[in-house]
Protein backbone atom coordinates (compact mmCIF):
# COMPACT_ATOMS: atom_id res chain seq x y z
CA UNK A 1 0.00 0.00 0.00
CA UNK A 2 1.55 3.29 -1.11
CA UNK A 3 0.61 6.32 0.98
CA UNK A 4 1.43 9.89 0.09
CA UNK A 5 2.91 11.58 3.17
CA UNK A 6 1.47 14.98 2.22
CA UNK A 7 -2.06 13.55 2.19
CA UNK A 8 -1.33 11.67 5.39
CA UNK A 9 -0.14 14.85 7.11
CA UNK A 10 -3.33 16.66 6.07
CA UNK A 11 -5.39 13.75 7.37
CA UNK A 12 -3.59 13.63 10.73
CA UNK A 13 -4.04 17.36 11.29
CA UNK A 14 -7.74 17.14 10.37
CA UNK A 15 -8.21 14.15 12.70
CA UNK A 16 -6.68 16.02 15.63
CA UNK A 17 -9.04 18.93 15.02
CA UNK A 18 -12.01 16.58 14.62
CA UNK A 19 -11.38 14.65 17.84
CA UNK A 20 -10.87 17.93 19.71
CA UNK A 21 -14.19 19.38 18.52
CA UNK A 22 -16.49 16.48 19.32
CA UNK A 23 -17.24 14.73 22.60
CA UNK A 24 -18.93 11.65 21.09
CA UNK A 25 -19.04 9.77 17.82
CA UNK A 26 -22.00 11.19 15.87
CA UNK A 27 -23.35 11.16 12.33
CA UNK A 28 -21.61 14.52 11.83
CA UNK A 29 -18.30 12.90 12.74
CA UNK A 30 -18.97 10.15 10.20
CA UNK A 31 -19.60 12.77 7.51
CA UNK A 32 -16.40 14.65 8.29
CA UNK A 33 -14.38 11.42 8.38
CA UNK A 34 -15.60 10.62 4.89
CA UNK A 35 -14.21 13.92 3.67
CA UNK A 36 -10.97 13.63 5.65
CA UNK A 37 -10.22 10.15 4.28
CA UNK A 38 -11.03 11.01 0.67
CA UNK A 39 -8.26 9.77 -1.61
CA UNK A 40 -6.84 7.30 0.91
CA UNK A 41 -6.99 3.52 0.59
CA UNK A 42 -10.46 2.19 1.63
CA UNK A 43 -8.92 -0.34 4.05
CA UNK A 44 -7.06 2.45 5.84
CA UNK A 45 -10.23 4.56 5.98
CA UNK A 46 -12.11 1.69 7.63
CA UNK A 47 -9.48 1.30 10.35
CA UNK A 48 -9.40 5.06 10.98
CA UNK A 49 -13.17 4.96 11.39
CA UNK A 50 -12.83 2.23 14.06
CA UNK A 51 -10.07 4.15 15.85
CA UNK A 52 -11.86 7.50 15.89
CA UNK A 53 -15.01 5.78 17.11
CA UNK A 54 -12.97 4.46 20.05
CA UNK A 55 -11.33 7.82 20.72
CA UNK A 56 -14.77 9.46 20.85
CA UNK A 57 -16.44 6.82 23.01
CA UNK A 58 -16.60 8.15 26.59
CA UNK A 59 -14.58 5.90 28.88
CA UNK A 60 -16.11 4.26 31.96
CA UNK A 61 -15.96 6.44 35.06
CA UNK A 62 -14.82 3.33 36.96
CA UNK A 63 -13.96 -0.21 36.01
CA UNK A 64 -13.72 -3.52 37.83
CA UNK A 65 -10.89 -5.23 35.94
CA UNK A 66 -7.14 -4.94 36.43
CA UNK A 67 -5.16 -2.95 33.86
CA UNK A 68 -1.35 -3.14 33.86
CA UNK A 69 1.02 -1.53 31.36
CA UNK A 70 4.71 -2.29 30.96
CA UNK A 71 6.78 0.48 29.46
CA UNK A 72 10.31 1.80 29.04
CA UNK A 73 12.71 2.83 26.30
CA UNK A 74 13.49 0.52 23.39
CA UNK A 75 15.11 -2.84 24.17
CA UNK A 76 14.42 -2.57 27.89
CA UNK A 77 12.98 -6.10 27.94
CA UNK A 78 9.25 -5.38 27.82
CA UNK A 79 8.40 -8.21 25.40
CA UNK A 80 10.37 -10.79 27.39
CA UNK A 81 8.87 -9.80 30.72
CA UNK A 82 5.30 -9.50 29.43
CA UNK A 83 5.11 -12.64 27.30
CA UNK A 84 8.47 -14.51 27.34
CA UNK A 85 8.09 -15.59 23.69
CA UNK A 86 11.51 -17.30 23.73
CA UNK A 87 10.54 -19.38 26.80
CA UNK A 88 13.61 -18.26 28.70
CA UNK A 89 14.35 -20.40 31.74
CA UNK A 90 13.69 -18.67 35.03
CA UNK A 91 11.35 -16.06 33.51
CA UNK A 92 7.68 -16.23 34.49
CA UNK A 93 5.89 -13.90 32.11
CA UNK A 94 3.56 -11.30 33.59
CA UNK A 95 0.82 -12.81 31.44
CA UNK A 96 1.36 -16.23 33.07
CA UNK A 97 1.57 -14.69 36.53
CA UNK A 98 -1.77 -12.93 36.06
CA UNK A 99 -3.37 -16.18 34.89
CA UNK A 100 -2.04 -17.97 37.97
CA UNK A 101 -3.96 -15.46 40.10
CA UNK A 102 -7.20 -16.40 38.35
CA UNK A 103 -7.46 -13.60 35.79
CA UNK A 104 -8.65 -13.96 32.22
CA UNK A 105 -5.88 -12.04 30.49
CA UNK A 106 -6.20 -9.88 27.38
CA UNK A 107 -2.79 -8.92 26.00
CA UNK A 108 -2.08 -5.91 23.79
CA UNK A 109 1.36 -5.22 22.32
CA UNK A 110 1.90 -1.76 20.85
CA UNK A 111 2.67 -0.67 18.24
CA UNK A 112 0.53 -3.48 16.80
CA UNK A 113 2.68 -4.02 13.73
CA UNK A 114 0.37 -6.80 12.53
CA UNK A 115 -2.46 -4.31 12.02
CA UNK A 116 -2.78 -1.71 9.28
CA UNK A 117 -2.59 1.26 11.66
CA UNK A 118 0.34 -0.29 13.49
CA UNK A 119 2.05 -0.90 10.15
CA UNK A 120 1.86 2.84 9.50
CA UNK A 121 3.90 3.36 12.66
CA UNK A 122 6.32 0.67 11.50
CA UNK A 123 6.72 2.31 8.10
CA UNK A 124 7.45 5.65 9.76
CA UNK A 125 10.11 3.99 11.94
CA UNK A 126 11.64 2.19 8.96
CA UNK A 127 10.80 -1.32 10.15
CA UNK A 128 10.63 -4.18 7.64
CA UNK A 129 8.94 -6.84 9.81
CA UNK A 130 5.42 -5.39 9.73
CA UNK A 131 2.13 -7.07 8.87
CA UNK A 132 1.12 -4.83 5.96
CA UNK A 133 3.45 -3.64 3.25
CA UNK A 134 3.17 0.12 3.62
CA UNK A 135 5.34 2.52 1.65
CA UNK A 136 5.40 6.19 2.58
CA UNK A 137 6.08 8.63 -0.25
CA UNK A 138 7.55 11.67 1.46
CA UNK A 139 8.07 12.62 5.09
CA UNK A 140 5.54 12.68 7.91
CA UNK A 141 5.56 15.91 9.93
CA UNK A 142 7.14 15.14 13.34
CA UNK A 143 4.65 17.49 14.96
CA UNK A 144 1.86 15.17 13.75
CA UNK A 145 3.50 11.73 13.76
CA UNK A 146 2.40 11.05 17.37
CA UNK A 147 -1.18 10.73 16.10
CA UNK A 148 -0.17 7.49 14.34
CA UNK A 149 0.51 5.89 17.74
CA UNK A 150 -2.74 7.28 19.16
CA UNK A 151 -4.74 5.90 16.22
CA UNK A 152 -3.13 2.49 16.68
CA UNK A 153 -4.22 2.54 20.34
CA UNK A 154 -7.64 3.95 19.49
CA UNK A 155 -8.67 0.82 17.62
CA UNK A 156 -8.60 -1.12 20.93
CA UNK A 157 -10.46 1.37 23.13
CA UNK A 158 -14.01 0.03 22.79
CA UNK A 159 -12.86 -3.53 23.51
CA UNK A 160 -10.68 -2.45 26.43
CA UNK A 161 -13.56 -0.53 28.02
CA UNK A 162 -15.78 -3.59 27.63
CA UNK A 163 -13.20 -6.04 29.02
CA UNK A 164 -12.59 -3.90 32.08
CA UNK A 165 -16.21 -4.20 33.18
CA UNK A 166 -15.42 -7.68 34.55
CA UNK A 167 -13.56 -8.00 37.85
CA UNK A 168 -11.96 -11.27 36.74
CA UNK A 169 -10.29 -9.70 33.71
CA UNK A 170 -6.75 -8.34 33.50
CA UNK A 171 -5.45 -6.33 30.56
CA UNK A 172 -1.71 -6.45 30.00
CA UNK A 173 -0.41 -3.79 27.63
CA UNK A 174 3.13 -3.61 26.36
CA UNK A 175 3.25 0.17 26.02
CA UNK A 176 0.24 2.44 26.33
CA UNK A 177 -0.36 6.19 26.38
CA UNK A 178 2.65 6.81 28.63
CA UNK A 179 5.02 5.61 25.91
CA UNK A 180 3.58 8.07 23.40
CA UNK A 181 3.90 10.85 25.96
CA UNK A 182 7.58 10.11 26.69
CA UNK A 183 8.70 9.60 23.10
CA UNK A 184 6.85 12.59 21.70
CA UNK A 185 7.58 14.97 24.59
CA UNK A 186 11.25 14.22 23.87
CA UNK A 187 10.61 15.77 20.43
CA UNK A 188 8.93 18.83 21.89
CA UNK A 189 5.29 17.76 21.50
CA UNK A 190 3.16 19.03 24.37
CA UNK A 191 2.04 16.00 26.46
CA UNK A 192 -1.30 17.69 27.16
CA UNK A 193 -1.99 17.74 23.45
CA UNK A 194 -1.69 13.94 23.37
CA UNK A 195 -3.72 13.56 26.58
CA UNK A 196 -6.48 15.67 25.06
CA UNK A 197 -6.57 13.48 21.96
CA UNK A 198 -6.58 10.30 24.10
CA UNK A 199 -8.90 11.63 26.82
CA UNK A 200 -11.34 8.72 26.38
CA UNK A 201 -8.65 6.02 26.44
CA UNK A 202 -8.86 3.95 29.68
CA UNK A 203 -5.59 4.19 31.57
CA UNK A 204 -3.75 1.48 33.59
CA UNK A 205 -4.13 1.10 37.32
CA UNK A 206 -0.40 0.38 37.39
CA UNK A 207 2.39 1.19 34.95
CA UNK A 208 5.72 -0.61 35.33
CA UNK A 209 8.60 1.26 33.68
CA UNK A 210 11.62 -0.95 33.03
CA UNK A 211 14.62 1.35 33.13
CA UNK A 212 17.96 0.76 31.39
CA UNK A 213 20.78 3.11 30.35
CA UNK A 214 20.78 4.09 26.67
CA UNK A 215 24.14 2.40 26.11
CA UNK A 216 22.40 -0.89 26.85
CA UNK A 217 19.92 -0.22 24.02
CA UNK A 218 22.76 0.01 21.53
CA UNK A 219 24.24 -3.23 22.83
CA UNK A 220 20.93 -5.12 22.53
CA UNK A 221 19.62 -3.72 19.22
CA UNK A 222 20.50 -5.97 16.26
CA UNK A 223 18.65 -3.93 13.62
CA UNK A 224 18.09 -0.51 15.20
CA UNK A 225 15.09 1.44 13.90
CA UNK A 226 14.73 5.21 13.52
CA UNK A 227 14.58 5.77 17.29
CA UNK A 228 16.99 3.08 18.44
CA UNK A 229 19.90 4.48 16.46
CA UNK A 230 19.64 7.96 17.98
CA UNK A 231 21.37 7.83 21.37
CA UNK A 232 20.78 11.51 22.18
CA UNK A 233 17.07 11.18 21.50
CA UNK A 234 16.73 8.05 23.63
CA UNK A 235 18.53 9.81 26.50
CA UNK A 236 15.84 12.49 26.33
CA UNK A 237 13.06 9.88 26.17
CA UNK A 238 14.45 8.21 29.29
CA UNK A 239 14.59 11.57 31.04
CA UNK A 240 11.00 12.24 29.98
CA UNK A 241 9.76 9.04 31.62
CA UNK A 242 11.10 10.27 34.96
CA UNK A 243 9.79 13.78 34.31
CA UNK A 244 6.27 12.60 33.45
CA UNK A 245 6.14 10.33 36.49
CA UNK A 246 7.26 13.22 38.71
CA UNK A 247 4.51 15.42 37.24
CA UNK A 248 1.89 12.72 37.80
CA UNK A 249 1.04 12.41 34.11
CA UNK A 250 1.59 8.64 34.03
CA UNK A 251 -0.57 7.85 37.05
CA UNK A 252 0.29 5.06 39.50
CA UNK A 253 3.70 3.79 38.37
CA UNK A 254 6.85 2.06 39.51
CA UNK A 255 10.35 2.10 38.02
CA UNK A 256 12.04 -1.29 37.79
CA UNK A 257 15.79 -1.74 37.30
CA UNK A 258 16.12 -3.47 33.91
CA UNK A 259 19.82 -4.33 34.10
CA UNK A 260 21.07 -7.86 34.63
CA UNK A 261 19.88 -11.23 33.38
CA UNK A 262 16.23 -11.52 32.25
CA UNK A 263 15.51 -13.79 35.22
CA UNK A 264 16.92 -11.18 37.62
CA UNK A 265 14.68 -8.47 36.17
CA UNK A 266 11.80 -10.93 36.28
CA UNK A 267 12.27 -11.53 40.00
CA UNK A 268 12.08 -7.78 40.65
CA UNK A 269 8.90 -7.46 38.61
CA UNK A 270 7.26 -10.46 40.23
CA UNK A 271 8.06 -9.14 43.70
CA UNK A 272 6.23 -5.91 42.90
CA UNK A 273 3.32 -7.58 41.14
CA UNK A 274 2.81 -10.25 43.78
CA UNK A 275 2.40 -7.52 46.38
CA UNK A 276 -0.10 -5.66 44.16
CA UNK A 277 -2.06 -8.78 43.17
CA UNK A 278 -2.39 -9.96 46.76
CA UNK A 279 -4.44 -6.80 47.43
CA UNK A 280 -6.70 -6.96 44.36
CA UNK A 281 -7.71 -10.60 44.08
CA UNK A 282 -10.54 -11.16 41.55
Amino acid sequence: MNIDAVKLNDMLLSLEQLVSRYDTFTIDVMGELKQICRGLHPALCRRIYVSVRGLLTPKPKAYEGLFIAVSGIDKSGKETQCFNPANLEGVVSIQSLLKSYGYRVYAISLPSYGSLLGSLVGAYLGKSDIGYKVTLAGRIDENLAWILWSLDRGQYVVKVSSWLMSKRVAILAKRWTESNLAYQAAKGVDPYRILRFERNVPQPKLTLVIDIPVEEVLRRAEKPDLYEQNIGYLEEVRRMYFNLIEKGLIGSSMIINGLGRPEDVNRRLRAVLSHVLARVQP
